[in-house]
């Protein structure tokens, strides 16, 4: 029929408005890279090996522009060749595109969005985050965020002013410092109006792990408070229960509203779920006694454990990088037996650490002995690696080479990092770049500065039920999932400080005002350095 007619014909158009737009958009990227990396000239002099890759590089760039471009001309002219490309404005025309509102722009966007997104972290997942970096949610993009951000902010896009926004995800975006563009970005953007936190109660029988919530806020500002359901039950939730719950109505679950313009803390924008009209009066307690204090971290020198990039070999190096050897093979990271094997000197055994673990963590004290030990190799050790050493890095070279490298950076082979060294390629390392430079890929990714590992110190594990800190005077050297704290103010007796971090009253600061993950306190760095610290009169 006709109108079966006038759609397919309209369809037609979209189809190849959206092809003139990508190949407009492609002819420009490419003119653009092509300024920006100009393709070397040779005088009559020759080029040099390094000028030479850079051709290549370019020109390989500049032709696969020109191959999409033509592929895109080839699909218009083929009317029956399939092509799936989204574009909001093009597919939502009705409710999206500006040119059809006559200037009524409150009118522009969707009522209503609802979403369940992917829950990925960046870790080991980076490949996903590079294209979107490349587009305007790209200015969101933060290290170790999560995939699910960027839905927030382009909800925040497509929605009509006064939109609503609902969505449920893990929990931890409220506390994490990783989260701070989303939160800033509610708070310019948005209104948050109720937020549904289910803590320890499993919403998803799939996925046992996760701390979810329900997040709705609107589009643009709005003066009304946040009405917050707290949930405070343990389990999987129950459809029964459920209804309860947002009901209302389960006697296990707070609700209670807070004001817009205390929702946010500090300048992170945190999102604390505190009653304020709690009989328990904690938020005015852990509010009197912050008064007046300085912080941990103004006072102690705190950081995160060590990070090698390569602790020990996995599966994943094996597959990878077609290796042999046994999984749980130490590269960094050895039992007392591999260390025996070595047949060391006595000066060889200084670059010999013990390791611990944060189960080696208790209340007060920690473990004094481990089967584990670290090849500590820093970029500032300045004496010649043993020969016996550098045996055991070569057999990982592959391993090590590849760490620590931008993101979209390719697998970098022997060859290509032994050009390197030599001055013949780029490779763009992000951490211990010099030392790469230097042909020293045996160098620990993130070493610290080795006075955290022998000093006095507190240690603390990342996550734990409780205010976990514990003390040693020995040499006692950890992973990420430690941190470490000495003192840098005399005035502060580092036992003293001890003695509150594992008090109940500093339980309830981190538990309240720190970062959790449902009932386990998250110790990182961010929380450790907020936490008030009293001189004792």
């Amino acid at each position: 029929n006709e109108e079966g007619k006038s759609k397919k014909g309209i369809a037609t158009e979209i189809r190849d408005l959206k092809i003139d737009l990508l190949i407009n958009q492609l002819s420009f990227n490419k003119e653009s890279y092509a300024n920006k990396n100009s393709v070397k000239i040779d005088n009559g002099l020759g080029l040099s090996a390094k000028d030479l890759k850079t051709n290549d590089v370019v020109l390989g760039e500049i032709d696969r522009f020109n191959k999409t471009i033509n592929n895109l001309i080839k699909i218009k002219s083929d009317k029956l060749r399939p092509f799936n490309h989204f574009d909001w404005k093009l597919d939502f025309p009705e409710i999206l595109n500006p040119l059809l509102f006559e200037g009524n722009i409150d009118n522009i966007g969707f009522d209503i969005v609802i979403a369940n997104p992917p829950y990925i972290g960046q870790k080991e997942n980076n490949e996903l985050f590079i294209p979107i970096k490349h587009t305007p949610l790209g200015k969101f993009h933060q290290r170790r965020m999560d995939y699910f951000y960027f839905f927030f902010h382009h909800s925040l896009n497509i929605a009509k002013d006064m939109g609503n926004i609902n969505f449920i995800t893990t929990n931890y975006y409220i506390t994490a410092t990783s989260a701070d563009k989303l939160r800033e970005d509610f708070k310019d953007r948005g209104t948050l109006k109720s937020l549904v936190n289910f803590n320890d109660l499993k919403i998803f029988s799939s996925a046992l792990g996760q701390h979810n919530i329900i997040t709705m806020l609107s589009r643009g500002k709005i003066d009304c408070t946040v009405k917050i359901i707290n949930c405070n039950r343990k389990g999987l939730a129950k459809p029964k229960l459920l209804n309860s719950i947002l009901n209302h109505l389960d006697e296990e679950t707070s609700y209670f509203e807070i004001k817009q313009n205390k929702i946010y803390e500090g300048d992170l924008n945190y999102i604390r779920l505190n009653n304020e009209n709690n009989d328990s009066g904690i938020d005015k307690l852990l509010n009197d006694f912050s008064t007046n204090c300085k912080t941990l971290g103004s006072i102690c020198k705190i950081t995160q454990g060590i990070v090698t990039g390569a602790d020990k070999l996995s599966k994943n190096h094996i597959e990878k990088y077609n290796l042999e050897g046994n999984i749980g093979d130490g590269i960094f990271v050895m039992s007392d037996k591999e260390i025996n094997d070595m047949v060391l000197s006595i000066d060889d055994k200084k670059f010999i650490k013990p390791f611990y673990k944060n189960s080696n963590i208790n209340k007060w004290v920690t473990d004094s002995s481990t089967n584990e030990f670290l090849l500590y190799f820093t970029s500032k050790n300045h004496k010649k690696i043993n020969q016996i050493f550098l045996n055991h890095f070569k057999k990982y070279k592959t391993i090590l080479i590849n760490r620590n490298t931008r993101s979209g950076t390719p697998n970098i082979t022997n060859e290509i990092y032994d050009l390197f060294v030599k001055g013949l390629y780029s490779i763009s390392y992000v951490m211990i770049a010099s030392a790469f430079k230097k042909g020293q890929y045996y160098c620990i990714s993130y070493a610290r500065d080795e006075e955290y590992f022998i000093e006095p110190k507190i240690v603390v594990p990342q996550r734990s039920p409780r205010n976990t800190f514990g003390y040693n005077e020995n040499n006692w050297f950890a992973a990420s999932d430690v941190h470490f704290i000495i003192t840098n103010d005399k005035s502060y007796d580092i036992k003293y400080i001890l003695a509150l971090l594992n008090s109940k009253l500093y339980y309830s600061w981190l538990y309240h005002r720190g970062k959790r993950k449902g009932d386990n306190l998250e110790l990182v760095l961010s929380p450790l350095s907020n936490i008030p610290i009293k001189l004792a009169d």
